[in-house]
């Protein structure tokens, strides 16, 4: 089998379709799909998602004119950065955007001066305990400073509309839903205090990818999550809209890397097995602890002897190690190929993260 020149990206159409259709249950009960477009912004992938009318979970301008120019309907579009320029705030409202999420009294602000009739949402915090990477620390209104946001709305006549929590991503206990979905009734049974009616609920992403053996099949999750939804609509009458943002779940097993073993350190404990990719340029996310399946490619004996490895990227630093421990054939050798299985979200994306691009360099005296 004559192999890619690597390390490369190997995306699966058939997947992503497949990814569509178990999502496609979230639709089929009323809850509109918006993919989080940071996951993975691969042009085939984004236009499968449009095709199957699923929305937008946008967190920058570049993000908003990316996804509308190849076909996005932008009342489909939530721009849900809790923190947005203003400069972005106005282009997105030129360009129809209305749903905008906040969790602070400056971001309702900026909102209110230059959006015509926006769709505010107020992201509260959720558990992320059992997630692989807290969002909560940095996002959301806690509970103690509901008062003081719902206050700001009322004595403003502020359009708030609806509520929205990230569990975190990569959550495995399908119980934090349950949890946040709990904390978002606080939060609307305090607005009603106030008089003000929530619409709409945003239940944003999370739902974990199997990148190993003890993660349940997403179909779990979504089952899970529409019997939370669904007792939640009993009590919620007013409840009209209801989104969850699925962006890893939607992304990740789409699309396998592909790299080459370039050196083994066999003095090294566990050995050092060195790739020609980097967590620097195209797998940062071990860099935060998390790990990608691992096998070996190429042909080897059945039944063969497997050892430990130490699996590292190509670099001059001591950090871009990109799997602790690898179970990978003893035989192993320089030259050979590695997949890094489901690295299909939050990857190639951090080369310009919500397609910004990096600062220029000026000279100064």
């Amino acid at each position: 089998m004559k192999l890619p020149k690597t390390p490369i990206y190997q995306y699966k159409q058939k997947t992503c379709d497949r990814n569509i259709k178990e999502f496609n249950t979230f639709l089929k009960n009323k809850i509109d799909v918006y993919y989080a477009i940071k996951a993975n912004n691969y042009e085939p992938l984004v236009k499968s998602m449009i095709e199957a009318n699923y929305g937008f979970d946008v967190a920058s301008i570049e993000e908003i004119e990316y996804v509308l120019s190849l076909g996005a309907d932008p009342s489909k579009i939530s721009f849900s950065a809790p923190t947005k320029l203003v400069r972005d705030i106005k282009q997105a409202a030129k360009y129809g955007i209305k749903q905008f999420a906040f969790d602070s009294i400056i971001e309702i602000d900026k909102i209110m001066k230059n959006v015509k009739d926006p769709i505010l949402i107020a992201r509260i915090t959720a558990n992320n305990s059992d997630a692989a990477f807290n969002l909560s620390v940095k996002f959301g209104i806690t509970p103690e400073h509901y008062p003081e946001i719902l206050e700001k709305v009322y004595k403003d006549k502020i359009p708030l509309k609806g509520v929205t929590f990230h569990v975190g991503s990569q959550n495995t206990s399908v119980t934090s839903w349950r949890s946040a979905l709990r904390g978002a009734q606080d939060f609307i049974n305090l607005a009603q205090e106030y008089g003000i009616n929530i619409s709409l609920l945003n239940i944003g992403g999370g739902i974990p990818v199997q990148y190993n053996g003890y993660v349940r099949h997403s179909k779990y999750y979504i089952n899970k999550i529409l019997q939370y939804i669904e007792r939640f609509r009993e009590r919620n009458r007013n409840i009209e809209k209801i989104i969850i943002e699925p962006g890893r779940a939607l992304s990740a097993n789409t699309t396998d890397l592909l790299v080459k073993v370039v050196n083994i350190k066999e003095y090294k404990n566990p050995p050092l097995l060195i790739t020609d990719l980097s967590v620097f340029n195209g797998l940062i996310e071990p860099l935060e602890g998390f790990e990608y399946d691992i096998e070996a490619l190429d042909d080897h004996k059945p039944r063969q002897k497997l050892k430990y490895y130490k699996v590292a990227g190509l670099s001059c630093d001591g950090c871009d190690i990109i799997k602790k421990k690898c179970l990978l054939p003893k035989s192993i050798k320089v030259g050979d190929y590695l997949r890094i299985k489901q690295a299909g979200a939050y990857t190639f994306v951090y080369k310009n993260f919500h397609m910004r691009e990096f600062p220029k360099i000026v000279n100064i005296k």
